[in-house]
C-alpha cells in the first residue's frame, strides 16, 4: 500500500503542475428559441448561460429567427438568462445530460414602464430535436440503486431496448463484478447485435478493448461518475464502431465549493443468513472491505477546478462453491506400490492435493473399470479400491485492488483527466507448489482543448491514451517444467496458472471536431486517428505441452491419450515462440448536419468513412504464416492443394472501403414537447 500511496501523491502533484497548460471534450449542448408573447422569435437578443456548479459563464446572441445555440457543454445544471431591448430579463434553470443537445424555448414578456418581472422556471428539458433513443442514469441513481460490486455497468441491462444480464464478471481473465477488471465484459445487447458490438467512452475517450470486442478496458468507480448515457439507437456519425449499444460516461468535475464524500462497505460470512442448505459449520470464510472517497473544489474560483476519487478493495473470495473430483489416498498408495517409477506416480506424490476436505467416495475400481478390475487389463487394481473421491476446495484467495482518478477543468475550454487501476488476484491451486498472484493494471490519460473562434464556430481537439497490462504465472518457484496434465471425466489433473505470460495493450486516440452553426444547420466535421498494439508475451505457456489421459490409471501407467498445446510454426513445422506483437492504426472521417427544419421537425443527416487498417506483426515478430488456396475446380480440391506462405500483414490490403450514411429525425407534432417521434436509418457498406 505504501508504494501506491506515494504514487497517488506524485500523480496529484504532477497533474497540479499540468493544470495550467494541459488541455475533455464535451458533446452536450443547449439550443432553443426566444419568443415574444405572440410566439414570434426575438432577434439579436443576449443569452447568457452560467454553470450552477462552477460559475463559468458563456454568452450567445439569437439570430434573425430568435434561435440561440450553446455547444461543447459539460453535462449539468445551468442558469439561463435572456435579455433584449424592450423585454423583461427572464431567467430559467435547465439541466443538460450526457451527449444531449437539449432544446429549451423561452418566452420574454414586454418590459413595464416602471417595473421588471423575473420568472424562474426550473425544468428538465425534453429532447424534441434529438433523434437518438437513449436512457441517462444520473449520479443520484448510481448512489441509490443496489449495484453488485458497486459496478455501475450492471445498470446497462435495465435500460429500455437492452437484453442481457449486465456486468456479470468472469468474461475475461481477472474479471469480476467490481470496478477493477482490465477487460470488463458487459452482457448487454441491442439492435439485434450481441455485446461484441458495444462501445464504451469516458469523457469522449474510447475505452473499448481493441482485442476483446465489446469489452471495456476501464471501469470508473461510481463515486467519480456524474452520469451515464445508454444509447440503443443513435443516428449520429460521430462514433462509428458501436453497432449494438453505445455507453457514454461523463465523470465528475470540481465546482466553486469544496466538497467530498466517503463510504465504507463491508461484508463477510458471518453477515449472511443461513438457509436449510447451509452446512452446519456455516459458510466458508470470505470478506470484502471496500473503501471509497472523493474530494473536489476550486483552484481558481469561476475559472479552474479539480476533482479526485479513490476506491480501495481488500477482499477474500471463497472457492468452496463446487465439488471437485480428486484421486483418493487409497489409489495413490496403490500407484506407489504398482507403478513406483512412473512419471504419473511421481507427479501425484510430489504435487499432492492442497487444503481439500474429502466428502466421500466418487468411484471405486469396480465402478470405474467394470469387469476389468482385478485383472491385468486394469493393472490388477482391487475392485473395492476407492479410485476417486469428492472433495471441497477450502481456500479463500485474496482480491486486492486500488483505483484512483484526478481531473482538472478550466472554464469551458480545457481539461485533463487520468485514471489508474491496479488489481492483484491470488490463485491458490488445488495442488501444492502452484500458488500464484496475478496482476492487472490500467493507466488512462486524456487531455482536451476547445477553441471558440466565434459564437458560430468552434473546434474541439482531444487526445487520449490507455495502457492495459496483465500477467499470470509470474510468481517465482512455480514448476512450469511439469507438463499440463488433464484427465477425462472431470477429474482434477496436475496444472497451475496459465503462464508465465504477460499481455500489454497500448491505445492512442486523436480526435478533432469542427462545429459550425449556419442558419438552421448545425454542422460538424470530424477526423479520428487511432493507433495501438497487442503485445502478447505468451512464449511460456505455448512451449508447455498438454497431455490428456483417459483416467487415473492411464496416468500412473504413463499412457496419455493425446498431446497438444505446443505452438508450431506452419512455415517450418518446428516449435515456435508463442510471443508476438501486432500493430494497427485506423482512421475515420465524418460530416453531419443537424437541420432544424422548423420548430417541430429536426433532421440528422450524416456520412462516415472508416479505414479499419490492416493488423501486422512488428519487426521482431517477423513474417507469419497464412493459408492460400491451391488450384482446383471445387473448394475441397482447392483446400487439399492449399499452401502456407509467409505474410507481413493479416489481410491483402487495408480495410478502407467502409461508408456509413445515416439519417435520423425527431418530430414534435404539437410544438410543445409533450410528444416526440424519433426514428432513422443506418446503411453500412
Amino acid at each position: 500500500m505504501q508504494r501506491w500511496h506515494s504514487k497517488i501523491v506524485t500523480s496529484v502533484l504532477l497533474l497540479g503542475l499540468l493544470a495550467g497548460t494541459a488541455l475533455g471534450q464535451f458533446t452536450s449542448g443547449l439550443q432553443g428559441i426566444l419568443e415574444d408573447a405572440s410566439g414570434a422569435g426575438i432577434p439579436n437578443a443576449t443569452v447568457k448561460l452560467r454553470s450552477a456548479s462552477t460559475g463559468v459563464v458563456a454568452e450567445a446572441r439569437t439570430d434573425e429567427s430568435g434561435e440561440y445555440h450553446f455547444r461543447s457543454l459539460a453535462p449539468g445544471r445551468y442558469e439561463l438568462t435572456a435579455e433584449a431591448p424592450g423585454f423583461q430579463p427572464t431567467p430559467a434553470t435547465v439541466t443538460v445530460y450526457t451527449e444531449q443537445v437539449a432544446t429549451f424555448n423561452l418566452k420574454l414578456n414586454v418590459a413595464g414602464v416602471s417595473s421588471q418581472v423575473s420568472v424562474n422556471a426550473e425544468t428538465d428539458t425534453i429532447d424534441t430535436g434529438d433523434s437518438r433513443l437513449e436512457s441517462t442514469i444520473r449520479t443520484q441513481q448510481l448512489q441509490d440503486l443496489p449495484i453488485e460490486g458497486r459496478n455501475f455497468l450492471g445498470l446497462v441491462a435495465v435500460a429500455p431496448g437492452i437484453t442481457g444480464h449486465g456486468a456479470v464478471g468472469n468474461g475475461a481473465p481477472g474479471d469480476a463484478p467490481d470496478n477493477f477488471s482490465t477487460e470488463k465484459t458487459v452482457d448487454a445487447s441491442g439492435n439485434g447485435r450481441n455485446y461484441s458490438g458495444n462501445q464504451f467512452t469516458v469523457d469522449g475517450l474510447n475505452i473499448t478493448s481493441n482485442i476483446l470486442q465489446g469489452t471495456a478496458n476501464l471501469t470508473p468507480n461510481p463515486d467519480s461518475i456524474q452520469e451515464m448515457a445508454v444509447q440503443t439507437n443513435t443516428f449520429s456519425v460521430e462514433h462509428g464502431r458501436g453497432s449494438s449499444v453505445q455507453i457514454a460516461i461523463t465523470t465528475k468535475s470540481g465546482s466553486n465549493q469544496f466538497h467530498g464524500t466517503g463510504a465504507y462497505f463491508f461484508t463477510d460470512q458471518h453477515l449472511w443468513a443461513r438457509t436449510e442448505f447451509t452446512p452446519t459449520t456455516g459458510y466458508d470464510p470470505f470478506k470484502k472491505n471496500d473503501i471509497a472517497g472523493t474530494f473536489g473544489g476550486p483552484i481558481i474560483k469561476n475559472h479552474t477546478f479539480f476533482f479526485a476519487s479513490v476506491e480501495d478493495l481488500r477482499a477474500q473470495v471463497s472457492q468452496a462453491t463446487q465439488v471437485h473430483v480428486v484421486e483418493s489416498p487409497e489409489f495413490v498408495a496403490f500407484a506407489k506400490q504398482a507403478y513406483p517409477n512412473s512419471i504419473g506416480t511421481k507427479l501425484l506424490t510430489q504435487y499432492p492435493l492442497f487444503s481439500v476436505d474429502l466428502t466421500g467416495v466418487n468411484q471405486t475400481a469396480q465402478q470405474a473399470f467394470g469387469s476389468a478390475c482385478g485383472t491385468s487389463a486394469a493393472g490388477n487394481i482391487p475392485c473395492n479400491l476407492p479410485v476417486s473421491d469428492n472433495a471441497r476446495f477450502k481456500p479463500s484467495p485474496f482480491r486486492n485492488a486500488l483505483q484512483y482518478n484526478f481531473r482538472v477543468d478550466q472554464s469551458f475550454s480545457k481539461d485533463f483527466s487520468m485514471y489508474r487501476t491496479n488489481l492483484d488476484t491470488e490463485n491458490i491451486a488445488i495442488r501444492q507448489g502452484f500458488h500464484d498472484v496475478g496482476n492487472n493494471n490500467t493507466k488512462a490519460y486524456q487531455a482536451a482543448y476547445t477553441h471558440i473562434f466565434s459564437p458560430n464556430l468552434l473546434n474541439d481537439f482531444s487526445y487520449g491514451q490507455i495502457r492495459v497490462q496483465g500477467s499470470s504465472g509470474e510468481t517465482t518457484g512455480i514448476p512450469f517444467h511439469v507438463p499440463d496434465i488433464g484427465i477425462d471425466g472431470g477429474q482434477e489433473g496436475i496444472n497451475g496458472p496459465w503462464g508465465p505470460a504477460t499481455f500489454i495493450q497500448n491505445n492512442y486516440n486523436w480526435r478533432d471536431v469542427v462545429s459550425l452553426l449556419k442558419g438552421k444547420h448545425s454542422l460538424k466535421f470530424g477526423y479520428e486517428f487511432w493507433t495501438g498494439d497487442d503485445d502478447a508475451r505468451f512464449a511460456g505457456p505455448y512451449y508447455r505441452p498438454h497431455f490428456q489421459f483417459a483416467n487415473l490409471l492411464t496416468l500412473v501407467q504413463d499412457s496419455p491419450r493425446e498431446e497438444s498445446g505446443v505452438n508450431f510454426n506452419p512455415l517450418t513445422g518446428k516449435p515456435a515462440d508463442g510471443a508476438y506483437r501486432h500493430l494497427l492504426n485506423t482512421n475515420g472521417i465524418f460530416v453531419q448536419d443537424d437541420w432544424k427544419v422548423n420548430s417541430k421537425l429536426t433532421l440528422t443527416l450524416g456520412i462516415r468513412w472508416d479505414d479499419y487498417g490492416n493488423p501486422h506483426p512488428d519487426q521482431k515478430t517477423g513474417a507469419e504464416g497464412n493459408v492460400f488456396l491451391g488450384a482446383g475446380n471445387d473448394l475441397n480440391t482447392r483446400v487439399a492443394n492449399a499452401v502456407v506462405k509467409p505474410v507481413t500483414q493479416t489481410y491483402s490490403g487495408r480495410l478502407n472501403k467502409n461508408f456509413s450514411p445515416r439519417f435520423g429525425f425527431a418530430y414534435n407534432p404539437d410544438g410543445h414537447g409533450s410528444t416526440v417521434f424519433r426514428g432513422g436509418k443506418i446503411l453500412q457498406a
